[in-house]
């Protein structure tokens, strides 16, 4: 079976059952899995569990915005451990990581780090929207929302959520919140 499409089910599979369910599913919530595979963002935030349903929050898998998409493939990989060179579907390095979740979501970008900070589009780091890539010397991350942010650090550790104002600087991919997939940039075009 090819990666797209154990990864296609994968995703499905979350919007079927909700991203909490899945990632449950996945083995990877729960206070341990917590604690080996970095900071879980407070409740009420993105992709962790809201205090009063019980479900996750955040962008959907079925959402036509590519960078939705792309930030629900990197939150579902959360707890996959790192492999240098890795772009899945059992380990990540952290430019395989954001790659692979954007080119799963329809919109391949560059591979490396150095790459994706080169040849994406800068945006002020006040300006963060879901499925950018932030980056800081020879590390990249793709930002989930509410200052959160999910990578996959380095050898002996596993893909985690991390503040996002650890990055130095957001890169969007053509394509994310302010391309042509946004219907905000659309209405104002139109008008």
């Amino acid at each position: 079976m090819r990666f797209e499409s154990i990864v296609g089910s994968s995703i499905r599979h979350a919007a079927r059952v909700g991203l909490g369910c899945f990632v449950a599913s996945l083995g990877l919530v729960g206070c341990a899995a917590r604690e080996r595979h970095g900071a879980t963002p407070p409740h009420g935030h993105w992709g962790a569990p809201s205090p009063h349903s019980g479900e996750t929050r955040g962008p959907d898998p079925r959402s036509p915005h590519v960078a939705e998409r792309a930030a629900a493939f990197a939150h579902a990989m959360q707890g996959k451990p790192y492999c240098w060179g890795g772009t899945g579907p059992d380990c990540f390095d952290c430019s395989g990581l954001t790659s692979t979740a954007w080119r799963v979501a329809g919109l391949p970008i560059p591979r490396t780090s150095d790459a994706q900070h080169e040849r994406l589009a800068s945006v002020g780091m006040h300006e963060l929207a879901p499925g950018d890539v932030l980056w800081r010397p020879g590390h990249v991350g793709l930002y989930l929302g509410n200052g959160w942010a999910i990578h996959a650090p380095g050898r002996g550790k596993f893909v985690q959520y991390q503040a996002a104002s650890s990055f130095r600087s957001a890169h969007r991919p053509r394509g994310g919140p302010s391309g042509p997939d946004d219907p905000i940039a659309r209405f104002a075009r139109a008008r």
